[in-house]
């Protein structure tokens, strides 16, 4: 079912530009109303653009993202998990290609595909809540501090918005990414894995980061995956170690850390034991006293 979801949303993404370019047309037609009430509905039209845009980003990181994650909706919650894969998710750019050549005396004519113009992180957290608190009636305590809705500061800040995305819908190259990957097999469950690691140091990324915590989507395990040389990416199990606490035992237990939670129950392989994490009070020996509780 996962896989399905994973397929259907990457096919969507070139719908998603097309639904953004449909809201956006029908902001600007609220827009044109001289009535109060009209910008309400430019702002919502204009919500579902941000929305579309982040959805659209969102279908090129089907394989790097955790089923827990396919159904989030919050446009700014969503991008800070790709930001997380992908340091450049929300970065613009310009696409450029040049022949190659042997000649040390070449000098390379650049050409121009296009620019690929994204919408950033700021402009979701600056301008999508804002929007919001125009949808809902204002509380008493919002009337009473003169917080009320501001027919003037919206319609300033929602002309704004319909130039800033008309600009990046109207970009000729759209939705382009690099990406590095690296596959290997579960250890846990057996199903293949394949992430970008273009983040890692080393990369092709100006953000890097030294290592990349990789969850299993079909099981508990998680990897940290680090730059190696050349080309070489490191895999280690990224898993904690627990102590047998029986007397006489001591063995160490390997537990994949995402399973390492309150009421996880494991049997220590050395002694047969079965042992339980769980919370626990004790009382410290400086700190007895004589006196009996009641």
């Amino acid at each position: 079912m996962v896989s399905d979801i994973r397929e259907f949303m990457a096919k969507k993404k070139g719908r998603y530009r097309a639904l953004a370019r449909e809201h956006l047309a029908f902001a600007k037609t609220q827009l044109e109303i001289d009535r109060e009430g009209n910008l309400y509905y430019a702002a919502l039209e204009i919500r579902k653009v941000l929305e579309a845009l982040i959805y659209q980003i969102a279908g090129n990181y089907t394989n790097d993202l955790p089923k827990s994650d396919l159904g989030i909706w919050q446009p700014a919650k969503l991008l800070n998990i790709l930001l997380k894969i992908d340091p450049m998710a929300d970065r613009s750019g310009e696409i450029r290609f040049a022949r190659e050549s042997d000649d040390p005396d070449h000098v390379p004519q650049w050409n121009s595909l296009g620019e690929d113009r994204r919408v950033t992180l700021t402009e979701i957290k600056r301008n999508y809540d804002a929007l919001g608190a125009y949808l809902h009636t204002p509380t008493a305590v919002q009337l009473m501090k003169n917080k009320g809705r501001d027919a003037k500061r919206l319609r300033v800040r929602l002309d704004k918005l319909a130039v800033r995305l008309e600009e990046i819908l109207s970009a000729k190259v759209h939705n382009f990414i690099m990406k590095n990957t690296s596959s290997f097999d579960c250890a846990e469950c057996g199903a293949r894995i394949t992430r970008n690691v273009a983040a890692l140091k080393g990369g092709i990324r100006e953000d890097e980061c030294d290592e990349l915590i990789v969850e299993c989507f079909d099981c508990d395990a998680s990897y940290r995956l680090t730059a190696g040389a050349g080309d070489e990416i490191i895999m280690d199990e990224d898993l904690v170690d627990i102590k047998c606490p029986v007397e006489n035992c001591g063995n160490m237990i390997h537990v994949w850390k995402r399973r390492a939670t309150l009421g996880l129950r494991v049997q220590c392989p050395e002694c047969d034991s079965v042992l339980q994490i769980a919370m626990g009070i004790l009382v410290e020996e400086n700190q007895r006293t004589n006196k009996s509780c009641e």
